[in-house]
């Protein structure tokens, strides 16, 4: 296990090489009075069980926060999710921009056919 964790060292350090910049620190996200909920890692390559378990296991170490090791599919999935589940936010607050400006450079044609879709997608719900 202390393999992996030097895996996910040494990935944040190359991601900040090839950014060229340096990730916001924990400390950092303390000093200005807000908690680290969740590490997102993304590979390319295949994520071994070992190492996602590793991921997992320390969520009650870290106070409940979650280690998500994720590859390309994974990735997908966790933010098709993630979209699904804040959806009818999303939508609430895009309908309010949308419909705000009577004159706004969004025709009416336009309002109208938004409004027939979400209709729709929330009556298939």
């Amino acid at each position: 296990m202390e393999n992996c964790s030097k895996l996910l060292e040494d990935a944040r350090k190359r991601a900040e090489k090839n950014l060229g910049h340096s990730f916001i620190h924990d400390e950092e996200i303390a000093a200005q009075g807000k908690h680290v909920q969740n590490y997102i890692f993304i590979t390319t390559e295949a994520v071994a069980d070992e190492v996602r378990d590793h991921g997992r296991s320390k969520y009650d170490e870290t106070g409940g926060v979650e280690i998500a090791i994720l590859d390309c599919i994974g990735f997908l999935r966790h933010f098709l999710h993630l979209f699904h589940r804040l959806r009818k936010d999303f939508l609430d607050q895009y309908q309010v921009l949308v419909l705000k400006e009577p004159d706004s450079a969004v025709s009416q044609a336009l309002k109208e056919a938004f409004l027939a879709l979400r209709q729709a997608a929330e009556s298939a719900d």
